[in-house]
């Protein structure tokens, strides 16, 4: 093994990754080895999952007969063009959140806190981090016009576009890591992919309703916009790469722990497919990102001080309800661009993901059993209860998407109409059926690898009880969605969605 370095003296970068190669082979883990496979994996992954999303996009838009108005290709390219905006603001926070230089718990205690040359040790870090984002974005440009059939010279320019932004998003948000930014850390930059966000869900409610209307939006070059963006791009990437660079140094490692932490959650959610350990990370963060709250006496007892618990954490977490508002976007852009079944399905799903988002209440007391015998409250009257605000969530996308499904016109979507304004009952089916998906994935629990292994017929061993209990809240949405497309009206799915609503309101047997 290679020796350490004399004590009182600082061992350069070199040395120090030569060492923990050694200290890696001597417990039979081949760095190069174990690099390569992680990397094939994601690769395969990536490639597979892009591919199935680009067929569905493009059979979305060209496989379905039009309804009113014609689809035109300049409200699929406006389109295009607000779903890069909102992936670009998605990116500039995903990357603040993680670091985006990050070290695990290990290099910090043990190599981070000692006499290193922290920004030698780190710069191998950064450099495949931001090659990682690098090529992210490069995917995402090639695969975000794939559903228009585009032009291999337009897909090329795409594919670079998206991964100089890519590397401007990565470096301002490596700058902003800096002890001289960290200030705005959690501010400029995250503000700007949360404005980034709102302008494309803005934007997309414009296009589509343009669309709709009959009036698209005129038609623009996609190239000589693509190549601006991309000049302005190289100029942020070359300056704040420089920047972040030369800042690595100044790093501490209170910082890159943060973001190791919410990298290691994500490892560990995908690993144990469980999404609990996720959102503990991340629930942490936010909460203090936000530092300090104003606290108030909640006025009241019992019932309601609970319903004013469950509105001011509401209000405390405003990126839930910007979350909330853009995805109401999706059913109208869906109805701009493809057949009005496929805008009832849109509803479903976007809407079991919106009221989703309202339900931290009932995931609180559906986590902590100790929490819920504190309250002196039976456990029915508590679901009831932190049921409430996602009930007026659905209530409320209801009445903000309904006029999606007018839009498309489609009265087989909803029976016939002498049973009643077909509009109204899908979109009242929707609401009810989003409810049950929220409320039964919030009250999902503690997950049992233990469970169901249906035996080996040939294809290995099916864990169909882990399964199911995974897809718990997305089975509710994606059986009224297949329920939808294979034509039953909107009485059987509110039906379905209200026992379902029911079944995942029962009393609890045992914590």
């Amino acid at each position: 093994m290679t020796a350490v370095p004399a004590t009182g003296t600082v061992p350069p970068p070199r040395a120090v990754r030569a060492y923990r190669r050694a200290v890696r082979r001597e417990h039979g883990r081949g760095m190069l080895r174990t690099a390569l496979g992680a990397t094939w994996d994601v690769v395969v992954g990536a490639a597979v999952l892009g591919a199935l999303g680009a067929q569905a996009g493009r059979r979305l838009v060209h496989g379905v007969p039009s309804h009113g108005t014609a689809v035109s290709a300049q409200t699929a390219g406006w389109l295009l063009a607000a779903a890069a905006v909102a992936l670009v603001g998605a990116g500039l926070r995903g990357l603040v959140a993680a670091g985006p230089v990050s070290a695990q718990p290990a290099a910090v205690s043990w190599i981070l806190a000692g006499p290193v040359d922290r920004a030698g040790v780190l710069a191998p870090r950064f450099w495949l981090s931001g090659a990682g984002a690098t090529a992210a974005g490069a995917a995402a440009g090639a695969l975000l016009p794939a559903p228009t059939e585009p032009a291999l010279a337009l897909v090329l320019t795409a594919a670079v576009t998206g991964a100089v932004v890519a590397a401007a998003a990565f470096a301002t948000a490596a700058v902003a890591q800096q002890p001289h930014g960290r200030s705005s850390r959690s501010g400029a930059p995250r503000r700007v992919g949360t404005g980034l966000l709102v302008v494309a869900a803005v934007g997309g409610l414009v296009v589509a309703v343009a669309g709709l209307a009959g009036h698209p939006l005129p038609a623009v070059s996609a190239g000589p916009v693509l190549a601006a963006v991309a000049v302005a791009a190289v100029v942020v990437a070359a300056i704040g790469g420089w920047r972040a660079r030369a800042g690595l140094g100044g790093l501490d490692r209170g910082t890159l722990a943060s973001g190791g932490a919410l990298v290691l959650g994500v490892a560990t959610t995908v690993t144990w497919m469980d999404t609990s350990l996720l959102r503990g990370v991340a629930d942490d963060r936010r909460w203090r990102d936000r530092a300090t709250v104003h606290s108030r006496r909640l006025r009241g007892s019992g019932p309601g001080a609970l319903l004013r618990a469950d509105l001011r954490r509401l209000g405390r977490q405003p990126d839930r309800v910007v979350g909330f508002v853009a995805l109401a976007v999706v059913p109208y852009v869906v109805a701009a661009v493809a057949d009005p079944i496929w805008v009832a399905v849109a509803q479903v799903l976007a809407g079991a993901l919106a009221v989703g988002r309202l339900t931290a209440g009932l995931r609180t007391v559906s986590d902590q059993p100790g929490l819920r015998r504190m309250l002196r409250i039976d456990d029915r009257s508590l679901h009831v209860l932190h049921t409430a605000l996602p009930a007026a969530g659905a209530v409320l996308w209801m009445a903000v998407t309904a006029p999606a499904l007018v839009a498309a016109g489609d009265p087989a979507l909803a029976g016939t109409p002498a049973a009643g304004d077909p509009a109204l009952g899908a979109a009242v089916a929707a609401a009810v059926g989003a409810l049950a998906a929220a409320v039964r994935a919030a009250t999902r629990p503690p997950l049992n690898y233990g469970s169901v292994v249906v035996p080996d017929v040939g294809f290995g061993a099916t864990p169909v009880g882990l399964i199911s209990q995974v897809l718990r809240g997305a089975d509710v949405a994606l059986l009224l969605a297949g329920l939808i497309l294979a034509g039953a009206g909107y009485p059987v799915r509110l039906a379905v969605a209200t026992v379902a609503l029911a079944w995942s309101l029962r009393t609890r047997t045992a914590d």
